[in-house]
């Protein structure tokens, strides 16, 4: 050991362990869960589609029970057949239909939760005993080379990032990807002009989820290299703890720990500053889009050429659309 702790500022060749990223070789710790993603899969695209269908019994509802709209080439010809046209009949299979969907989307949500968290916990744990095992074997010149804070990092928090990005983003991104295209085609065929007012916003949110991806990835890199050094500058300060007393370094420890220190507030609030101004712009681009559709879905169905079942159709899958 040497006579004194390290500085705050690396020493030449002491260099910081890169941060994980996304790589094609992360899947192969998905393949022993093969049958249990087939499976989070099946569930997913049946959240989707009682998603996409949850909406439907009100409009049946409100078009055809509370309004006049005919039974003939809806859906409703087959409840019709098997429980009559009394409408408060109509009303309560109706409702019962309502409430069955929801209670299927919750289910079928918590079942592809669950084994989306067992499939990504069970990867991140095979993830980190293949990086320490690795780590273990390394040639001494490695901890020699790089901050034994960052390699602690790497091991413990950044294989558990990688893992929650690759399974937990990517299952997201294909739900709401599943929904997107599920309420796009359902909109199309219920009134595509409509359905072009609805999807001219897409594109802009598009740009915006990109632009804000990349600053708060950008960001929260620059949070989590903070990190390490604070946490590589407390291993090496508490073990050489001797040496601190000996020299009498305390105080420039502490001076060069809440550099560090500051410099994380002013890369952690940073990425706050995006987070959080992500949600109002999101929220003001979907109230605009709201109050655009509502103008000209009533002015629709004044002109008799759209019905207000429709509508809430359309306004429930912009909701869930953003």
């Amino acid at each position: 050991m040497s006579s004194s702790p390290k500085s705050d500022t690396p020493r030449p060749g002491v260099r910081y362990v890169p941060l994980l990223g996304i790589d094609a070789r992360f899947l192969g710790f998905l393949r022993p869960y093969a049958l249990w993603l087939t499976v989070t899969c099946f569930f997913v695209v049946l959240t989707a589609v009682l998603t996409i269908l949850s909406p439907w019994p009100l409009k049946f509802i409100i078009d055809n029970v509370l309004g006049t709209k005919p039974y003939e080439g809806t859906a409703l010809v087959p409840v019709v057949a098997i429980f009559g046209d009394d409408r408060r009949t109509l009303a309560i299979v109706l409702g019962f239909a309502l409430l069955l969907l929801t209670v299927f989307q919750g289910v079928a949500a918590f079942i592809y939760e669950y084994l989306n968290g067992m499939v990504q916990e069970r990867a991140i744990f095979d993830l980190r005993s293949h990086i320490f095992s690795h780590v273990q074997r390394l040639p001494m010149g490695f901890f020699d080379r790089y901050r034994l804070g960052d390699t602690i990092k790497r091991v413990t928090e950044d294989a558990g990032k990688v893992m929650e990005a690759l399974v937990g983003s990517t299952s997201e991104f294909l739900v709401n990807s599943l929904k997107f295209l599920g309420f796009a085609i359902v909109m199309l065929w219920v009134n595509w002009r409509f359905s072009l007012i609805v999807l001219t916003y897409v594109p802009m949110l598009l740009w915006l989820f990109d632009v804000f991806r990349k600053k708060i990835r950008s960001t929260a890199r620059e949070a989590r290299e903070q990190e390490g050094a604070m946490m590589n500058l407390t291993l090496e300060t508490l073990g050489a703890i001797r040496e601190v007393k000996a020299f009498g370094r305390e105080a420039q420890q502490q001076a060069n720990f809440e550099a560090r220190g500051r410099r994380l507030i002013h890369s952690a609030l940073r990425s706050i500053q995006w987070e959080a101004s992500f949600g109002p712009i999101i929220d003001l681009i979907q109230a605009t889009s709201t109050a655009a559709i509502v103008w000209y879905g009533v002015s629709q169905v004044l002109d008799g050429s759209f019905t207000v079942g429709e509508l809430i159709i359309f306004l429930s899958y912009l909701r869930d659309m953003y």
